[in-house]
């Protein structure tokens, strides 16, 4: 089998953060654009300061929004259209 990798910079996704969790809305805005044909992005996860910053920057995402977060019994879902 041949395995070709392939590597490319996205200078879209560049940023100074250092926390994953403000990069997090630049991942969404670049692969769930409207322009890419994306009509959905569904992010998942047990940090609520994710979920904040979401749904602080939601206008940007041109795509309708599931945003769950939390874990167990304390699980929430957001939708922002």
């Amino acid at each position: 089998m041949n395995d070709i990798n392939t590597q490319m910079e996205i200078t879209e996704l560049q940023s100074d953060q250092e926390e994953t969790d403000s990069r997090v809305v630049l991942y969404c805005m670049y692969r769930y654009a409207a322009e890419k044909g994306y009509q959905y992005v569904r992010v998942k996860t047990p940090d609520s300061d994710i979920l904040w910053i979401l749904l602080f920057h939601a206008d940007k995402i041109k795509a309708t929004a599931l945003y769950e977060t939390g874990h167990g019994n304390k699980k929430e879902t957001v939708e922002h259209n």
